[in-house]
């Protein structure tokens, strides 16, 4: 007998488990193994409780500033910052250097300055294609509305509808945009101090009083500046290549000014 509740539970043990349907509509239980082994036309396959996949608009570099699932997705961050380096590049086209902006530059800060002075210098040296680049409507739909309005253009279904994977991918496929766009983060990141870059992003890394900060809100913040120059880039299938001795570049041949420029 116990040779034979040996045999018996090993049998059990080489079956494969059952998945189990409910039907609604009668008071039994059905199995794949049964009469009919098709699933039963009114029932409902129970859903598993793992832990679910993050969404793919997530951002994990922003994740670490914010509580409970609030921060910005994939679409927000390329919106402002897309739209924040067209601005500045219609800056440097006019001679201006901003101050109120994200990319906003204390003109006393030497680190500021100098970054500003190589973005500045590449927008001058490719004048003309950024200038045709930095008009707003030359954008996804969501920008440059008013001055597109009775153009065909604005109606072409080649233009995308907001800053999505198309139209972004199609934006930094241009070499010369995605060169300035380093320098242009550069420019977001010369002074990498906390309370400068909270002011910036208008988003904070911690709820330290005093304008005192943790090592750890250095590293959120160089994270932030790793995805906008790098991994975004990746993340769009757009390969990036090194801005060699951008730092070093010098200004010659027109002046700034320290006026706010708000196109």
């Amino acid at each position: 007998m116990e040779n034979e509740a040996f045999e018996l539970d090993e049998y059990q043990i080489d079956q494969e488990p059952q998945t189990w349907y409910e039907d609604y509509s009668s008071t039994y239980n059905y199995t794949l193994d049964s009469i009919d082994p098709h699933i039963p036309e009114n029932s409902i396959q129970k859903k598993s409780r793992g832990r679910q996949a993050k969404s793919v608009n997530e951002v994990k570099a922003l994740q670490c500033f914010f509580k409970n699932n609030k921060a910005p997705k994939k679409e927000y961050i390329r919106c402002k910052i897309i739209r924040g380096q067209k601005r500045a590049i219609r800056h440097a086209l006019n001679n201006r250097i901003p101050t109120t902006t994200i990319h906003k530059v204390n003109h006393l800060n030497p680190y500021e300055i100098q970054a500003w002075n190589s973005f500045a210098l590449d927008v001058k040296k490719y004048e003309d294609v950024f200038k045709e680049i930095s008009k707003t409507e030359n954008g996804p739909k969501t920008d440059g509305a008013a001055k597109r309005k009775n153009s065909e253009k604005f109606v072409s279904p080649e233009i995308q509808k907001s800053f999505n994977d198309l139209y972004c991918k199609d934006y930094f496929g241009d070499s010369l945009v995605l060169e300035n766009y380093k320098l242009y983060i550069d420019v977001i990141f010369a002074l990498n101090e906390p309370e400068n870059l909270i002011k910036r992003f208008d988003f904070s890394c911690c709820n330290s009083a005093n304008n005192k900060h943790f090592p750890d809100c250095y590293m959120k913040w160089e994270n932030l500046k790793q995805y906008l120059k790098v991994e975004m880039m990746e993340d769009l299938g757009v390969i990036a290549s090194c801005v060699s001795n951008a730092s070093n570049q010098e200004v010659s041949g027109f002046e700034f000014f320290t006026d706010d420029f708000t196109d």
